[in-house]
């Protein structure tokens, strides 16, 4: 309705307005003020009166302070006390008193002189009463006494309350004499308040002091009335009073007066009662009268000035501003009908409606040539767009637009494609880096939006293949390491067999040795039988024992590829070779005096045994299952060797009683045949052994060469070697990849929707699958740390920040804040891409500690 109006309407309505509020205002200013002038005027006149009380009081402090120091220096009193001299003192008191009733206008005045001591030596007021001691209520005379000080205080004494000036009586020489006291009442200052039409009372305090003997008509309430003027209206007033709420508030206002009071202390902050004051209540309201008449006239006066400037305001619009505008509405109004750019309007005037429709003409002829030059924009504009379109970005709008905006639209069209080819060199060129092997060349951009998540993507590119590179590193380094420690083990046990076959031919040549001196066999072979069966039984126990070694080893051989085979192969062939050299020592007891020699051979094939067995635990090392039952192995030997040992006390029985025996040609003869046999199968397991160890090593080889060369591939390579804490868990790396990666796309899929009006509901923190990953893993030992909570924090953030961006665009996609929300997005996705990493490290840790 406001925008419908004209002008003259509008002025007028906006001035009526502004002067009706001004007004308005005006008086509830004024209104204020006449509310408070009463309240002013009453803190006002409180503090009238008790200025009034505190200079009445001072006043006769002063003369107080001046009558008593006079008095003390007068020589007379000195001497007196000098000399103990009471009538001297006495006259020297009436002397003084009538010279002040002759020359000033104190007529009854009290002066007390007192001792040192703080005893009464003359009281002008009553001469004959003197000697008694005022140490206990005279608190003044005590303090001036003891620090040779005056004090000028209001003080309660028998007769009651009157203001005290105590001065210090000293002696010529300085020495202490006494102390005088000059005593007042306040009539005085009674009588001035009541002939300034105010009133005072010098109200003691009952309560704090009794008095044994006083006017019962001096009373008031609480308190006794200290002063003998009393404007007798103005008490019959007080006594209607309510002294609590006086006291309370400050001030009491009666039918009559206005009240106020002023505690009275004495030196020492005690309270002894009240200085009472009061101002007649006609006397305030008049002030409050004339101030109130003072403010209402104001009020009239701006009421009728305000109507003369609305008058004056509204004729001087008409003529100077309406009628001009009417001229010049009905020219632009033909200008428009018309529809000729070239048409000018015509208005013949000097003031500022002529200028307005001269400035008007040139605003035309701006406006053609601007137009023309716009439209030069427009078509390089549209030109540029279509070269974009193809994919060139390296071109620029040169013309200059007239207006600002498509000035402006132009600037902004310039630097969106200068920015967007800088953007797509940025990432060429971290394609290319990544082409070069150089994954760790990182996007350093703080760009959000899509181009945020562009950035972010290759940089993830790097940084997964950084993490691939470290896992291919890490398992290239520790296969080059184990390949060399399987050739050089393989080197070592193709060496004991090497050994080994050696030790064979010497077995044989014993074997030889022991065939050409077999000699018969002794005279107790029923004894030599019976250590016999033992010995069979001691085998059958050892057969036992041998035969679960064999179960083991065929464990081993289930569980390792191979390599494993190959052990399996040299522990069989060290099991058989322990089987027959043991069946050797067997014989060579069953041989007598004759197979001692070949007994020692035997042992040798068994020690030759044993270091093939040695051979074959260096390389148990390389698998953690064939350990273990190398372990129960080894637990089975041992029995084996207890069973030996058993043997070889028998050994010893039989060779004891060998000499006994009578010859066995044929029995030694059979038992040389069994040696023959055994050392064919030592050879042929021998050979076994020696290619087993060749195989082995030239699998090892193999291996060595492929380390090298994967090792060779990554050397080739640049890559982010931070990774290599971070890839202890495959499945982690590959999981974590695949969450960043979903991220990006979560943003871009929401961003897809921005600029339709419209908003749409984002997944939150715990519905995307990173969530969904976080929930499942937060009871992990790798979660139990701040960077965990650092993640969960960031992650939140970009999942609101994703739905706050969303909601504020569908409102106003102009709004400055969505640049602030979207740099949030990539700063907390950057933080979540970081923590997660570091997260992977915390799991390498977890991995490393357990």
């Amino acid at each position: 309705m406001f925008k419908n109006m004209s002008i003259q309407k509008k002025f007028s309505f906006v001035t009526v307005i502004i002067i009706f509020v001004s007004l308005v205002i005006s008086l509830l200013i004024f209104n204020y003020y006449k509310n408070i002038t009463e309240e002013e005027i009453y803190k006002n006149t409180l503090n009238e009166l008790k200025i009034h009380i505190d200079e009445s009081i001072q006043v006769k402090m002063d003369v107080g302070i001046s009558n008593a120091l006079s008095i003390a220096n007068d020589g007379r009193i000195k001497k007196s006390l000098r000399e103990d001299n009471r009538e001297l003192a006495i006259l020297s008191l009436k002397t003084i008193s009538k010279e002040m009733k002759d020359h000033t206008p104190f007529k009854n005045i009290k002066v007390h002189i007192h001792t040192k001591d703080n005893k009464s030596f003359v009281r002008a007021w009553k001469t004959d009463k003197f000697g008694d001691d005022l140490s206990s209520f005279r608190h003044s005379v005590v303090k001036v006494n003891t620090t040779n000080e005056p004090v000028n205080t209001m003080e309660l004494g028998k007769a009651g309350l009157s203001l005290r000036t105590v001065v210090p009586i000293k002696d010529d020489d300085g020495s202490h004499l006494g102390s005088l006291e000059f005593i007042q009442g306040l009539n005085s200052v009674a009588k001035k308040f009541d002939k300034e039409k105010d009133a005072f009372l010098l109200l003691m305090d009952l309560k704090v002091q009794k008095v044994e003997l006083f006017d019962e008509t001096n009373k008031f309430k609480d308190y006794l009335i200290s002063q003998k003027f009393v404007n007798k209206e103005f008490l019959e007033d007080a006594k209607t009073i309510d002294m609590d709420k006086l006291l309370n508030d400050g001030y009491l206002i009666s039918n009559k007066y206005f009240y106020t009071s002023i505690e009275v202390k004495d030196f020492r902050d005690k309270n002894l009662g009240l200085y009472l004051a009061a101002r007649p209540l006609a006397i305030v309201e008049e002030t409050i009268y004339n101030a109130e008449k003072f403010i209402n006239t104001s009020i009239l006066i701006l009421v009728v000035f305000g109507l003369i400037v609305l008058v004056a305001i509204l004729f001087n619009l008409k003529n100077t501003v309406i009628k001009p505008l009417n001229i010049l509405t009905n020219a632009i109004s033909d200008l428009i009908k018309n529809n000729d750019p070239s048409q000018k309007i015509k208005l013949e005037r000097n003031d500022e409606v002529g200028l307005l429709a001269s400035k008007f003409n040139k605003y035309l002829d701006n406006i053609e040539e601007g137009l023309k030059q716009d439209a030069i924009v427009i078509s390089e504009a549209i030109d540029i767009v279509e070269k974009a379109k193809d994919g060139f970005y390296t071109y620029k709008i040169d013309a200059k637009a007239s207006n600002k905006e498509v000035e402006l639209l132009k600037q902004n069209i310039n630097q969106m494609l200068e920015v967007t080819r800088d953007n797509i060199e940025m990432v060429t060129l971290a394609l290319i880096e990544f082409g070069n092997a150089k994954y760790d060349y990182k996007i350093k951009s703080d760009k959000s939006g899509n181009i945020g998540s562009l950035t972010k993507g290759a940089n993830a590119l790097g940084d997964s293949i950084s993490e691939i590179l470290s896992m291919i590193d890490r398992t290239g380094k520790s296969l080059s390491i184990n390949s060399n420690e399987l050739a050089a083990t393989s080197e070592q046990l193709s060496a004991s067999a090497t050994q080994q076959a050696a030790s064979l031919e010497e077995t044989a040549a014993a074997v030889e040795e022991i065939t050409s001196t077999i000699v018969s066999t002794g005279e107790r072979a029923k004894e030599m039988s019976k250590i016999a069966q033992e010995l069979k039984t001691t085998s059958a126990e050892d057969d036992k024992l041998a035969h679960r070694t064999g179960k083991s080893m065929e464990e081993i051989d289930n569980a390792t590829d191979d390599i494993v085979e190959a052990i399996t192969i040299i522990d069989q062939i060290a099991f058989q070779t322990n089987i027959l050299s043991l069946n050797a020592a067997v014989e060579a007891a069953t041989a007598g005096e004759a197979g001692k020699g070949f007994a020692v051979v035997a042992a040798e094939v068994r020690n030759l045994a044993n270091r093939s067995a040695e051979a074959a635990k260096q390389i148990k090392d390389l698998v953690t299952f064939a350990q273990e039952k190398t372990k129960e192995g080894k637990e089975t030997a041992d029995k084996m060797v207890e069973s030996f040992n058993y043997l070889n006390e028998k050994v010893a029985q039989v060779t004891s009683n060998v000499n006994e025996v009578t010859l066995a040609t044929n029995e030694q003869t059979r038992a040389m045949e069994q040696i023959n046999s055994v050392i064919t199968q030592l050879d042929k397991a021998t050979q076994e052994n020696a290619n087993a160890s060749e195989i082995v090593s030239q699998k090892a080889m193999t291996l060595s060469e492929i380390a090298s060369r994967l090792v060779a591939v990554i050397n080739r390579t640049k890559f982010d070697t931070s990774k290599s804490n971070q890839v202890c868990d495959v499945d982690l790396v590959f999981d974590t990849t695949k969450l960043k990666l979903d991220h990006i796309a979560f943003k871009e899929t929401n961003f897809k929707e921005l600029g339709n009006g419209k908003t749409a509901k984002v997944k939150t923190h715990t519905e995307c699958a990173l969530g969904k990953w976080i929930a499942a893993h937060s009871n992990e030992n790798f979660t139990k740390n701040s960077d965990w909570n650092e993640l969960l924090i960031a992650h939140e953030k970009v999942h609101s920040n994703v739905q706050k961006y969303i909601d504020i665009d569908a409102k106003d996609k102009t709004d400055k804040v969505l640049h602030n929300i979207a740099q949030d997005i990539e700063e907390n996705t950057s933080k979540v891409f970081n923590y997660i990493d570091k997260i992977k490290e915390h799991r390498c840790e977890d991995l490393r500690n357990s």
